[in-house]
């Protein structure tokens, strides 16, 4: 992956998370998924974000969804 952001601006992958939130990921949620994330968010349960991607593409994931 550091190959395919070399010399890219953080502000500017930055941008890409935000895009590839907004163009795949928000349109892949489901009610269920985000009643349960609710549901944990209630019970006072900790929500981690677990996954293999760059921070800049998860940020905006971690963020609307309210990851701990």
């Amino acid at each position: 992956m550091r190959a395919v952001i070399k010399g890219i601006p953080y502000e500017k992958v930055i941008l890409k998370g935000e895009i590839f939130y907004h163009s795949w990921v928000a349109k892949r949620l489901r009610k269920d998924m985000l009643d349960a994330l609710e549901k944990h968010r209630q019970e006072g349960a900790y929500l981690v974000l677990v996954s293999a991607n760059i921070a800049p593409i998860l940020l905006p994931i971690k963020e609307k969804l309210g990851f701990d």
